[in-house]
This record gives C-alpha cells, structure tokens and sequence, in this order.
C-alpha cells in the first residue's frame, strides 16, 4: 500500500472539461515532464489509485487537460475534481528541499522559529511576482506566508513540516 511519505503531491484536479471525461489539471510547478510519465496517483477515498493516461495536452505552464483511462464521463470525472494528484517521491526531481518550486510542501505542517506551529500548508499561489504558501491555521482561517527561500530554516520530509524564520508582525 502507498503511504504518503511515498508520493509528493504535484498538484490538484480542477473542473470536468468537456463531456467525455477529460480533467483539468493544475500543478504546483512545471508540468513539463507529466506528459511523459504513464501515470499519475490521486487519492481517493483515502488510498493513492494510479490513473493511466489516455491523453495529456498542456494548457500552460502549470496546468493540462488529462484524459484518464477508465474516467469517460463528465460525472465520473467531477467525482475526481479537487483530488490531489501525486508522483512517487523517488521519481520527482522537485522534492521537498531541492530548493526546486517548493513542489511538495502541500500538506506540510510550517512552524515558525518563534510562534510555532502555524498551520498546514493547503496551496502555493505563484499567481503574483511573490509565491506564497496558503495556510490552513488552526482556528479555521487562512494566512499567505511569502514562500521565500530565506525564510526557510529546514524542511523534516519524514515528519512532513518546514520550519520558517518569519518577518516579525506577519502572524
């Protein structure tokens, strides 16, 4: 069985596209070597499947429109929306502490050096010039943290949390 410390989350599936089962896809980095690959896990109902591609076109930089095997309807496809898609930690050059994208802190606990524990990272926003990690804090709201590389001490890949020295006033 496939653990989560076995895969790094690369992404997220967005809305149906189109009637006969074809996903958007958007990534949290350059997609540009998944269309190679032959698969991609989502999780679902908790468990990593693999999806086999049957097509794979790029609408940008970080997103594609994926037709699984097997997924041929709009309905089978909107059960996958908002499903995260990973690769095997073995085979992603953007793991966590390659200083590449900040591809897989998704899911990562960020502590900061004085606060501690200030949530989970939910997504990367590289919508704007600064990248910034969405945290799901504790009490139910959300913080952007500038994902800056200065600001990372370490990241714990076993234990799933990065710890930052954040600009004082932000939290």
């Amino acid at each position: 069985m496939i653990c989560d410390e076995d895969v790094v989350v690369v992404g997220r599936i967005g809305k149906p596209h189109g009637l006969c089962g074809e996903l958007s896809v958007t990534f949290l980095g350059d997609c540009s070597d998944f269309e190679e690959r032959e698969y991609l896990f989502c999780r679902v109902d908790g468990l990593f499947v693999p999806f086999f591609y049957q097509s794979f076109r790029f609408r940008s930089e970080r997103s594609a429109l994926i037709k699984f095997e097997g997924v041929d309807s709009a309905a089978e496809a909107h059960r996958l929306m908002g499903a995260e898609v990973s690769v095997p930690v073995e085979s992603c050059a953007c793991r966590p502490g390659t200083g590449s994208d900040n591809y897989g802190y998704v899911g990562y606990t960020l502590v900061d050096t004085v606060e501690g524990e200030v949530g989970v990272i939910e997504e990367i926003d590289d919508q704007t010039a600064n990248v910034l990690f969405v945290v799901s804090r504790p009490n139910g709201s959300s913080l952007l943290v500038p994902a800056h590389p200065d600001f990372i001490e370490s990241t714990d890949v076993e234990r799933r949390r990065i710890v930052m020295s954040l600009p004082n006033g932000l939290l």
